[in-house]
């Protein structure tokens, strides 16, 4: 099977953009469309709807200019004028239509109208069922309402479609989470962090990761440490996350308590990453086939430790320390990367 993580690196999260890559138009409505997101880029989101409003007047059926006019007064919370301008690029069809959804939908919810929120993200999916971002969007939508099932299932589509995208990914870790669902948290989160280990969610992204893989221990009264260990009983992972908890105790109690939360981490990971290559064979679906599949590979390659200190950055100190030394082991693992 050809490797993912590597297609993945090359690929570009194409955000909704502004005149990049869509047809021509006329020339004078074009400037003042291109001065107007200057000015909206810049904060001055009045002066920009002046120069919408000028393109408008000369082409009252711009898609571009409806399209950056509803963009801007979501951005200004004006919620229901946005919509108003959204639903006339969706009744445009044109390139502008799959973005106008987005917003629309994103509009909807964020004035309380989940549920009218839902039928427009699923409404936009059948119109561009490619699109992750309508799935994520979705996603978040029904994390709002306690809806994580779905959520899930709506990160799932996000993440077939593009699986470095990394607000599917934090999200997803999140919901897993709320599910019980430990190892699909955890690889979430992993991938997450190992795509952006330093961007603003990565701390609360290894919060997760030690509230799941890092046990609460107890001592017993021969002074060793135990630990309680519960998982679904319906989980496909529910192996792995028996051994992270084993792992766990067994390295505690060999180092008699005193071992660093990055050092147990990674120690914990070789053992999950290896057992997750030895369960590969005939698996399918999302979660074996890209999730355990990548984090297998790493083993596999002898790169599990740097890893699980690469992606525990945000962690600070002990992980810092540790990649300073480490240069060697943290170049190898990029030359590996890029050598696939």
């Amino acid at each position: 099977m050809k490797n993912i993580l590597f297609l993945a690196l090359c690929l570009i999260t194409v955000l909704p953009c502004n005149l990049s890559g869509q047809p021509p138009f006329d020339d004078e409505v074009t400037a003042l469309v291109k001065q107007g997101i200057v000015l909206h880029d810049a904060g001055e989101y009045d002066k920009a709807m002046i120069l919408y409003r000028k393109a408008l007047e000369i082409d009252e059926d711009s898609e571009v200019a409806m399209y950056e006019m509803g963009f801007t007064r979501f951005i200004m919370g004006d919620f229901k004028k946005a919509e108003k301008w959204m639903k006339q690029v969706i009744k445009l069809d044109g390139a502008f239509a799959n973005q106008a959804w987005q917003i629309l939908g994103s509009a909807q919810d964020d004035r309380g109208k989940s549920k009218k929120a839902i039928r427009t993200f699923s409404k936009g999916i059948e119109a561009f069922p490619d699109d992750h971002l309508l799935y994520y969007n979705l996603a978040l939508t029904l994390s709002r309402q306690d809806e994580w099932e779905d959520a899930i299932l709506a990160l799932e589509n996000a993440l077939d479609i593009l699986p470095n995208h990394t607000s599917s990914l934090s999200l997803m870790a999140i919901a897993q989470e709320m599910e019980g669902e430990r190892i699909k948290a955890l690889m979430s989160a992993y991938l997450y962090l190992f795509f952006d280990p330093q961007a603003n969610r990565a701390e609360e992204m290894v919060n997760l990761c030690k509230r799941l893989i890092i046990p609460n221990l107890e001592k017993d009264g021969a002074g060793d440490f135990n630990i309680t260990l519960s998982s679904p009983s319906d989980s496909e992972f529910a192996s792995q996350e028996m051994l992270i908890g084993l792992k766990a105790i067994s390295l505690v109690n060999e180092n008699e308590g005193d071992i660093s939360v990055p050092k147990l981490f990674a120690e914990i990971n070789q053992s999950l990453f290896s057992n997750l290559g030895e369960n590969l064979g005939g698996k399918e679906g999302l979660w074996w086939e890209w999730f355990a599949t990548v984090l297998a590979e790493i083993e596999d390659a002898g790169h599990a430790e740097v890893f699980s200190y690469y992606i525990f950055q945000a962690h600070g100190g002990d992980v810092e320390r540790w990649l300073q030394f480490n240069q060697n082991k943290l170049k190898a693992f990029f030359d590996w990367i890029d050598n696939q």
